[in-house]
């Protein structure tokens, strides 16, 4: 049944004809809201980092970083609840300065804003001019970044966006890397990235994508779009989009020129993941998975 027809029909089981107003007309019940009980929690504490493993003070860090445009007021639906029958009976969350989470340390934050960051936020300048310029520069261009600290940083951030459960094989590789521990060259989860143009934030962990139609189509996926780029973390290989991983190198201060796509953009908010996939593809979650819309 379609939202709007739903909307009406529970507006019409409310409508008490035995009850008067003033004027002598039945009156509507309005719909009673209830709070998204899928939503994470942005309360002070303390625990452990998800970044370093230590325990200490918590630190808010915004999930996409602040550098990409998550800096204003955002309303927040779970993906849960936006994909269920009575979505428009739970109310959304209010996010005043963009969408955060409180799940890692003030060093580890200072030390992906200064560094990470950084390099996130040249990219996107970057990926923001293509998108907007009138010229013909064809349907690719390049773009020099240095690709450790992109990938570095992203995978930093999706760790962080973990307030519900404990860390998962992704968060404990992220971990692994931002430490350290585990050098970007050695990498093992591909990131894929592409143009995006909707106005809304969307982001995905642990969840499942299967492409009708192909066989051994069932792939582990973490997802963040943020206009003007959607990016996706995955150990498979099965996008035709540019891969960061591939453009990873040895020295975190080395650039290198990657690929821009200046094909239509993805305009869908959620899905699918490659606009022009005619497949059909479908997104499915289990206990563990996390997802959020973001709206301006």
């Amino acid at each position: 049944m379609e939202d709007d027809d739903h909307e009406r029909l529970v507006k019409q089981q409310l409508l008490n004809a035995d009850s008067q107003g003033k004027n002598g007309k039945p009156f509507v019940k309005k719909l009673r809201k209830y709070k998204d009980p899928h939503l994470h929690s942005t309360k002070g504490r303390r625990g452990i980092c998800r970044l370093c493993g230590s325990f200490s003070d918590l630190t808010e860090d915004h999930v996409p970083p602040q550098c990409t445009g998550n800096k204003s007021t955002i309303y927040v639906r779970s993906y849960h609840a936006k994909t269920c029958l009575d979505w428009k009976r739970l109310t959304r969350k209010k996010y005043p300065k963009g969408v955060v989470f409180r799940t890692i340390c003030a060093d580890c934050n200072s030390k992906l804003g200064a560094n990470e960051d950084q390099e996130i936020s040249k990219l996107f300048s970057k990926a923001n001019w293509l998108s907007q310029t009138p010229l013909d520069l064809g349907p690719v261009s390049k773009v020099k970044v240095r690709p450790n600290l992109v990938y570095r940083g992203l995978m930093a951030h999706m760790a962080a966006a973990n307030e519900l459960s404990g860390p998962d094989e992704f968060d404990r590789d992220a971990q692994a890397l931002f430490s350290g521990k585990v050098p970007c060259n050695e990498a093992v989860w591909n990131l894929y990235y592409w143009p995006y143009s909707h106005n809304s934030i969307f982001l995905m962990r642990s969840a499942f994508i299967a492409f009708m139609g192909r066989p051994n189509s069932v792939h582990g996926v973490y997802i963040l779009k943020i206009s003007p780029l959607a990016f996706l973390f995955t150990k498979d290989e099965f996008l035709s989009f540019p891969n960061i991983r591939l453009y990873l190198t040895r020295d975190d201060r080395e650039e290198r020129d990657i690929p821009l796509l200046r094909r239509p953009a993805d305009a869908n908010p959620i899905w699918p993941v490659e606009p022009s996939d005619d497949s059909g593809s479908v997104i499915f979650s289990h206990a563990g998975t996390y997802g959020i819309l973001g709206e301006r």
